[in-house]
């Protein structure tokens, strides 16, 4: 459970009123950091919220202004770690315009009685559907191929097709089963992992639940669905790349922590992994030499974290969001009022959406 702490130590503000919005009576204001569907800003405008949209501002940026907000908003590009919150000392909110949390520091949120709002679900379809899109540009060399065509290189490059091969998905929560639901039509081979063993959903996708080991020997093509929120440890390491077939495909579209970067390094290079395809860096940017390294490799196709880059998700993401904050705009605009003893009644109290 997260406790939003209230907005203002004294009964009233300056001018004689209850101090219902800010310190003063004034608006609540809210930073956004990154673009967002607009129909959350104007959301919050509607109800009263001061709204600067600053899409692409930087962290030095945000440290430098964070203390006159009461709301932030973003996706994942920055993380909300301990400093940002102890900085933002007026801060209620912080609305994650995304399904993952897992670069928010939850114990600082919770410590500063900061509520935190994600929208869980939101992009599932928009993920599926790229790591789909990846499979493919792997299998055929699409993007090398087109690359070839652009710098006056007419070369016909062979592929595979999906058709018959086996899928391995680690992971099978929402984004996972529905990547399984979108292959079935391709007449492929689905197996799965998951720390839950979900045996109906799995039947019902006409999949097969195996061990670990099972999956990384089996499969032609391993997609990754797992939640990094749990997972401090590389996924996909040294000892994993060796279990798999040679000339595989490994699809990532959650975290690139999911994969050891050394160990995937050293497989591209020996020719043990046949492709990598990933919509996700250890550092977005990148800049990591190794990192630009990989990038740079003819069997690697890297986006820049796409996955939920939709109009359809985002505006999901809104959907899911805009009655969340709104109920905690109002919460915070309710009057403190003084208890007998002196000190404040404070009775915001949330379950964090999951």
């Amino acid at each position: 459970m997260q406790t939003i702490k209230p907005l203002d130590k004294s009964p009233t503000a300056a001018n004689g009123n209850i101090a219902v919005n800010g310190h003063d009576g004034s608006a609540l204001r809210a930073i956004v950091i990154d673009k967002i569907d607009a129909k959350i800003i104007k959301e919050l405008r509607r109800h009263g919220v001061d709204v600067k949209d600053s899409p692409g501002m930087s962290r030095g940026e945000l440290l430098g202004e964070i203390g006159q907000y009461h709301i932030l908003i973003g996706r994942t590009r920055m993380p909300v770690d301990k400093e940002i919150l102890e900085k933002g000392t007026n801060l209620r909110i912080v609305g994650r315009a995304a399904v993952g949390t897992d670069n928010i520091d939850f114990a600082a949120a919770e410590r500063n009685g900061v509520k935190v709002i994600n929208a869980p679900g939101a992009a599932t379809e928009s993920v599926a559907e790229l790591a789909l899109t990846l499979t493919f540009m792997a299998l055929r060399g699409v993007y090398n191929g087109s690359a070839m065509l652009k710098n006056g290189e007419f070369f016909k490059n062979s592929g595979v097709e999906l058709a018959g091969k086996t899928v391995g998905i680690i992971g099978f929560g929402r984004i996972g089963s529905r990547f399984a639901e979108v292959l079935r039509p391709f007449n492929v081979n689905v197996i799965v992992n998951d720390i839950a063993k979900m045996n109906g959903r799995v039947k019902e996708l006409g999949a097969e639940f195996v061990g670990m080991n099972e999956l990384l020997a089996r499969s032609d093509i391993i997609s990754l669905h797992v939640n990094m929120e749990a997972n401090t440890k590389p996924v996909i390491d040294g000892s994993s790349f060796a279990m798999m077939k040679d000339g595989a495909i490994l699809i990532n579209t959650v975290r690139a922590a999911a994969v050891d970067m050394h160990a995937l390094q050293r497989s591209l290079a020996s020719g043990k992994l046949g492709f990598y395809a990933s919509d996700v860096l250890w550092n977005e940017p990148p800049k990591d030499p190794k990192e630009l390294e990989i990038i740079a490799k003819d069997n690697v196709l890297i986006t820049p974290h796409i996955g939920a880059q939709t109009n359809e998700a985002q505006g999901r993401v809104a959907e899911i969001m805009i009655p969340n904050l709104v109920e905690a705009i109002k919460e915070l605009k309710r009057p403190v009022y003084p208890a007998d003893n002196g000190d404040f009644v404070d009775r915001l109290e949330y379950h964090f959406i999951e």
